[in-house]
């Protein structure tokens, strides 16, 4: 747990400089920095969406392997770093049994607050304003790829089994999702009825993704998961299913 508290600070400390380059960015594309924080997310440049964004990824997924290496056996037995080829089947799975429970936590959710518009509980809204930018492919990396392996060692890995190890495998569940969850904003990160809805379905596949971790003791299966989910999310926010279908129609 002692890991899990310096990780405050340590991240606290990353952040910083992410909020100074992304000053700097800021400057350079010409952008007063004291009104960002009144402005939509997703009416900024990409640059200074994505490139804060990987330096923080990079953190939380080192953070771990220096914990593991200064004081612990291994990634592999501390969070369980580790892949079996039957992680693949577990992985495919969970994310189709996380998709689904999401779904329906997501449309309970928003019929009990009256919600009406269901883009206000996305995030995805950046990706379909960088079409046809090469940013995009920069932020789909981040996304598909960096955020899986960044958050479940982080998260489903240091976090979970630390808790786990001293409270038990429910607290150790229950903790992964009080960090993993509030980093998630809807559009415009302002608290809503939208990101109300958003943070409930985060925290189904966050449940879903942490069970996966604690049944097989390894990551693997959490992260083809984690994978799977933000490449679907991606792609619907990109139109790919709508084009696939109507490619089919014609």
């Amino acid at each position: 747990m002692g890991d899990v508290l310096l990780m405050v600070p340590v991240m606290a400390l990353v952040f910083l400089a992410s909020f100074a380059i992304w000053a700097i960015l800021a400057a350079v594309e010409g952008i007063d920095v004291a009104d960002i924080g009144s402005s939509d997310s997703t009416d900024l440049p990409a640059s200074i969406v994505v490139i804060p964004t990987l330096i923080q990824q990079l953190a939380w997924f080192g953070w771990p392997f220096l914990v593991s290496k200064w004081k612990g056996l291994g990634p592999a037995a501390d969070w369980g770093w580790s892949f079996k080829p039957v992680d693949i089947g577990i992985g495919v799975g969970t994310a189709m049994i996380a998709i689904f429970a999401a779904g329906l936590v997501a449309a309970g959710a928003g019929a009990l607050v009256g919600l009406e518009d269901d883009a206000s509980a996305e995030n995805t809204q950046i990706l379909t304003d960088l079409e046809g930018s090469p940013w995009l492919y920069a932020l789909l990396f981040v996304v598909v790829i960096g955020a899986p392996l960044s958050e479940e060692l982080l998260f489903r890995g240091l976090v979970l089994r630390s808790v786990q190890k001293r409270w038990g495998t429910v607290a150790g569940v229950v903790g992964s999702l009080v960090l993993f969850v509030p980093i998630h904003l809807a559009d415009g990160g302002v608290f809503s009825d939208g990101q109300l809805v958003l943070w409930l379905s985060i925290a189904t596949l966050g449940a879903a993704l942490a069970i996966a971790a604690v049944v097989t003791e390894r990551l693997a299966a959490s992260i083809i998961a984690h994978v799977i989910i933000n490449g679907l999310a991606s792609a619907g926010a990109l139109g790919y299913f709508d084009r696939v279908t109507e490619n089919l129609s014609t």
